[in-house]
């Protein structure tokens, strides 16, 4: 009985080692098909391995038959995704700073699978920096299913928001408390995901980091906000929300006061060193794109101090001589 099962599975044993051991660059022969299978209990002919290659043929897979001294190789000659593409997948899954370092390396294993085992190797590339933030939040991709299936039925969402410490602590934001909001939509800005959505308590659009919402659930009650969404300009307000800095990368150092953490620990991540100064402050070096609309950004927070490198103190205060000059 187990023999005859099998034989049953020999057509797609012969698909998978092609799959697997085969593409435009790699050959198999016949013998090497028929040792194959014997490892998985399957005896096979040469005449009935021609017959299932060409039934595989007729199915639609391109395999190359070639034949040199009466020896018989075959390869799979093109697949769904070609190479370069797999590639480009790969590199877009290192890079991505909401996917976690794990998470990422499970689907670039999938994705190898989608190819040979030789140009699978191809693809174990580590494109992202040292200095990458990645996301250490495991249960991102679940929750961005969640979100997209309750904009898909205009229902509400609950879910649980964390802020960092100065001790790099995730702390629940809310009071702890679970938010309930009306999603509208997802944007995405700087290599993260943002929700876009009506806060019912506050009574006002709201935008949320979706990897930091902790246990995102739907609700049955239906996503109110209608009129409110309506009246957003969405460019206007990711210009507003989510504007990118730009210029020459430099080590940058800041004093910050304990209640600014969240805020840097948030945009440069938890990976930066940080030293306590007092019982009130904190210092830490990031490497940014020096602008001025950095330095801006640095004004607008506040609480954050830049110390060096000195050239950079000395654009700050220029800046802010400049726009004190505005006001006289």
């Amino acid at each position: 009985m187990a023999e005859r099962a099998n034989q049953k599975l020999k057509i797609l044993k012969i698909k998978e080692i092609l799959e697997q051991e085969t593409d435009e660059f790699h050959k198999i022969t016949t013998k090497e098909i028929i040792k194959a299978l014997e490892k998985d209990g399957i005896i096979a002919e040469r005449k009935s391995v021609y017959s299932d290659v060409k039934t595989l043929e007729d199915f639609g897979m391109d395999i190359i038959e070639e034949r040199k001294d009466r020896t018989y190789y075959y390869n799979l000659n093109s697949r769904e995704f070609e190479l370069t593409e797999l590639k480009l997948m790969v590199d877009a899954i290192g890079a991505a700073r909401f996917i976690t370092a794990k998470k990422s390396k499970q689907l670039i294993e999938k994705i190898k699978k989608l190819t040979s085992t030789q140009q699978g190797d191809q693809l174990d590339r580590q494109v992202f920096a040292n200095d990458r933030v990645k996301s250490d939040n495991e249960k991102f991709i679940y929750s961005v299913d969640t979100i997209h299936t309750a904009l898909i039925n205009e229902t509400k969402i609950t879910f649980e928001y964390f802020r960092y410490d100065e001790h790099k602590k995730k702390v629940k934001a809310h009071d702890g408390q679970r938010y309930v909001v009306s999603p509208w939509a997802m944007v995405w800005n700087e290599e993260k995901y943002y929700l876009v959505g009506f806060d019912e308590g506050d009574s006002k659009m709201k935008h949320f980091r979706v990897d930091k919402m902790l246990d995102v659930q739907s609700l049955e009650e239906p996503r109110v906000g209608k009129e409110q969404f309506k009246a957003v300009d969405m460019k206007g307000y990711t210009d507003r929300h989510f504007g990118m800095f730009g210029g020459e990368k430099k080590l940058v150092q800041l004093e910050c006061e304990n209640g600014m953490a969240n805020v840097i620990f948030d945009r440069f991540g938890t990976g930066i060193k940080s030293l306590k100064l007092d019982d009130n402050h904190f210092s830490t070096s990031v490497n940014v794109d020096v602008s001025d609309n950095f330095l801006g950004w640095i004004i607008g927070i506040g609480g954050v101090k830049v110390v060096g490198p000195e050239d950079v103190v000395v654009r700050m205060k220029e800046l802010l001589k400049k726009h004190q000059d505005l006001y006289r």
